[in-house]
């Protein structure tokens, strides 16, 4: 038997609000909702709760905690109640939410030194969380990182740029590699994805970049 200090209470108490949504027969998202709402919580990571719920627009509270219930939407369940709107954050998935501690842990004084040293280049190597990942995808408004056991992770560029302003995010330029900053067309010849990171790539299937 365990004890009531053994049981995650506030999990208990989210898997309860939850309740019919946990169910994938009882409850649906219409796909155009899904998608609106995944996109205004991918381009705002770390979004109360209140806020996301206050902003709908052609989809209701229940499609929200469905899609949280599906774990299409990341929020962490044993940390705070979903009742308590106000202080629940929600992310695209765990990966995020992970950078999103990670900068709110620390001052929100970036270095403008940390900037210049990182390339976010196609196949520019950089150091995140002691680990070392090849940026491997640049779009408009997030950027892919693979590691080196294939992990692939895609961060907002909000969340990329506050992770490098605050020296978390670090560059680990190769010999003789150009730097080559976001947003430049300049590329150079080394610049190029290596084999290992290309390999990794094309086995990583269109779903691992949502």
């Amino acid at each position: 038997m365990r004890s009531s200090a053994e049981i995650d209470w506030i999990l208990q108490r989210n898997l309860l609000f939850l309740g019919d949504h946990l169910h994938t027969d009882s409850t649906a998202v219409h796909e155009k909702a899904a998608e609106a709402i995944l996109t205004l919580v991918t381009n705002t990571p770390g979004l109360g709760l209140d806020e996301l719920l206050g902003r709908a627009r052609g989809w209701s509270s229940d499609d929200v905690y469905t899609l949280i219930a599906r774990e299409r939407l990341y929020v962490d369940l044993h940390a705070t109640p979903l009742a308590e709107q106000e202080r629940v954050r929600v992310f695209r998935d765990k990966e995020t939410a992970r950078a999103y501690a990670v900068i709110s842990e620390v001052s929100s004084e970036a270095p403008a030194s940390h900037f210049r040293s990182v390339s976010l280049a196609v196949g520019s190597p950089v150091i995140w969380d002691s680990r070392h990942w090849t940026i491997v995808n640049s779009g408009q408004t997030a950027t892919a990182l693979l590691a080196k056991d294939g992990t692939l992770v895609e961060l907002p560029h909000v969340t990329l740029e506050a992770l490098i302003g605050q020296g978390k995010l670090i560059g680990a330029v190769e010999r003789g590699q150009a730097t080559i900053h976001h947003g430049s067309s300049d590329v150079s010849e080394q610049a190029g994805i290596n084999a290992e990171a290309r390999a990794l790539l094309l086995r990583a299937s269109p779903d691992d970049f949502r």
